[in-house]
């Protein structure tokens, strides 16, 4: 993969890790658990921006850009991810609430 497109894949993840985090800490009364969540995605957040930057303003033929495309092949860390987050924010948002509503009712 280019180091291109694991910008972009790092830029994707680290849009949706700030929603998540949005949803994590704006939650009334949120459990202990909740707490702890926002906080490992905020620190994953951090670590994904220093990421792109460095992938932004290094030399794409290193050794170590190769090694961090390795992070972006299919099924691959960064994709997996991308995978938990996404379904962290389907159930935070109304969308996961209004289906797991009706699932209740069915």
């Amino acid at each position: 993969m280019d180091p291109l497109s694991v910008t972009a894949s790092i830029i994707a993840i680290l849009q949706l890790s700030s929603k998540v985090v949005g949803y994590l800490t704006n939650v009334k009364d949120a459990l202990r658990e909740s707490t702890t969540c926002a906080v490992e995605v905020s620190n994953l957040h951090s670590l994904l921006l220093n990421l792109r930057f460095h992938l932004e303003e290094g030399n794409a033929n290193t050794l170590w850009h190769t090694a961090v495309q390795a992070l972006a092949v299919e099924n691959g860390p960064l994709d997996q991810f991308k995978q938990a987050l996404e379904t962290l924010q389907t159930k935070m948002t109304d969308r996961g609430r209004r289906k797991k509503a009706r699932d209740m009712l069915m």
